[in-house]
């Protein structure tokens, strides 16, 4: 395959989306874990939330309680084991390929030092191969709040 035609099969796929994203935290602000009260993912900026409770959730480490981030419920957090803050993750299916154009996280708010300090969005249809959709870096000055990232 011609390099063009691999930046056009890449374009088309962003634009009709992916059936997985997920989220790769490479490390937090500080904390001795990871946590997440809520994470959004959203078709259009400021749009509603395509995922429910229902919606299937896995991660890297307690994926029991990876439903805990998608649950509509900002007093339960998922979090990653004690002293596991590098290279976790949390992957969402929405069962059909989706695009989605902004990420609202919700911190955990006992302990703002564990949100993602460095992530990168990532896309994929079959669950396994992720492509890297934006990576953001160095995000702090977390605070009890919604926190958006445009893609």
């Amino acid at each position: 395959m011609r390099l063009w035609q691999h930046l056009l099969k890449q374009q088309v796929v962003a634009q009709s989306g992916y059936r997985y994203w997920r989220i790769f935290i490479q490390n937090n602000n500080g904390s001795t874990y990871l946590a997440i009260d809520e994470i959004e993912l959203r078709s259009s900026i400021g749009g509603i939330d395509l995922t429910n409770p229902a919606t299937p959730i896995s991660a890297s480490v307690n994926s029991a309680l990876a439903h805990y981030a998608i649950s509509n419920q900002l007093d339960l957090v998922w979090l990653s084991n004690q002293f596991e803050t590098t290279n976790q993750w949390l992957r969402i299916d929405l069962n059909i390929p989706t695009s989605v154009k902004q990420i609202a996280i919700h911190p955990q708010s006992g302990d703002l030092a564990s949100s993602p300090r460095n992530f990168i969005i990532q896309g994929s249809n079959d669950g396994t191969n992720f492509t890297d959709v934006k990576a953001f870096t160095d995000v702090t000055g977390w605070t009890n709040a919604w926190k958006t990232f445009d893609l």
